[in-house]
Formats: C-alpha cells, sequence, structure tokens
C-alpha cells in the first residue's frame, strides 16, 4: 500500500529535519543557515547583486513563514500537540531572518575571514540561545498565540533580537 504523502509534515519538519531525535531545534536552525548559505553561493555564481538577494529573501521569508503557520496548524489539530519538537520550520524561518537582518551590515564593518567566521558562530548562538531560554517577548509569544501562529512567532522574534545585538556591536565597532 502507497502511504499518504502529507505536505503540512514534510513542510512542518522542513523535509526530514525535524526526526531528528536529538536536537531537532538545532539541526533545524543548521538547516536555516544551510539553506541561507546554498542560496548566497547561488546568488553569486549567478552574479546577481545584493539588491536582488534583498528582493529574494523579502518575498520568500514571508511565503516560507505563512506556510509554516498554516503546516503547524494542521499538524497540531492532527496531533494535539502544541509546538511538537518535530516541528523545524520555525527554526529554518527564524534563523534565515537572524542573518538576512544582521550579515550585509556585518560584512560592511568586519571584510576579514575570521570575523565572518565568528559571526556565523554567534547568529547559530545568539539564536539558538533566544529559542531555547525564550525571554521577555520570545516567551511570551510563545506562551499566549495559539496554533501556527505560536509555533512560528516565538522563532521570528529570536531571530530579530539575534540580529539586533549582532547589529549593535557592528555599531560599537564604528563609534
Amino acid at each position: 500500500m502507497i502511504a499518504k504523502i502529507k505536505l503540512h509534515r514534510i513542510f512542518c519538519t522542513f523535509f526530514g529535519v525535524g526526526n531528528i531525535k536529538i536536537a531537532p531545534g538545532t539541526f533545524g536552525s543548521l538547516a536555516g543557515f544551510l539553506l541561507w548559505f546554498s542560496m548566497s553561493y547561488l546568488f553569486f555564481k549567478m552574479n546577481l547583486v545584493l539588491a536582488d538577494a534583498i528582493i529574494f529573501w523579502t518575498l520568500f521569508l514571508p511565503l516560507l513563514f505563512f506556510i509554516g503557520v498554516k503546516a503547524a496548524n494542521i499538524f497540531e489539530k492532527e496531533t494535539k500537540q502544541k509546538d511538537a519538537s518535530i516541528i523545524v520550520i520555525d527554526e529554518v524561518v527564524g534563523q534565515i531572518l537572524a542573518i538576512c537582518l544582521s550579515f550585509y551590515f556585518f560584512i560592511m564593518a568586519f571584510d576579514s575571514q575570521g570575523a565572518i567566521l565568528l559571526y556565523f558562530v554567534a547568529i547559530f548562538s545568539l539564536f539558538r540561545f533566544f529559542d531555547i531560554a525564550k525571554p521577555g517577548l520570545i516567551g511570551y509569544c510563545d506562551k499566549k498565540l495559539k496554533g501556527g501562529m505560536g509555533v512560528m512567532m516565538d522563532d521570528v522574534i529570536a531571530g530579530i533580537f539575534s540580529a539586533l545585538i549582532i547589529n549593535f556591536i557592528v555599531l560599537l565597532k564604528l563609534f
């Protein structure tokens, strides 16, 4: 018998990444980073300019967000689980958002390869910290927002907070 393909599960688990038993959220964040990096490499190979990348992410991230909300809603109704650990589309979106809101600003201030490597470790670590600890507004969104919106929004806010800290560090360097 052929198994019924459930697209919402494919999206929720970000093509199976969420099925990893150990630290699925961390692997979801890593998948987001790898997606951003792969697309950046593709943009470079296609000789696209920074504006093209910004337009792409400005259009693609909201689409990914709303697909994540819808898929998480369906998954939650199907399983009766709130923000199940296999749902990692939220980490993917949050991690990419953190990078998009800070990377280009960062490379304008720091141009060495060592600094860029440090940036990636810092933005990944900050995002994971905020996603796990859920301080302030992040925790509020996690507790108060229901369904797919609650699943997705805490990670979006974690991505914004992570980018704000990186951008603050860049500003300190510039002044």
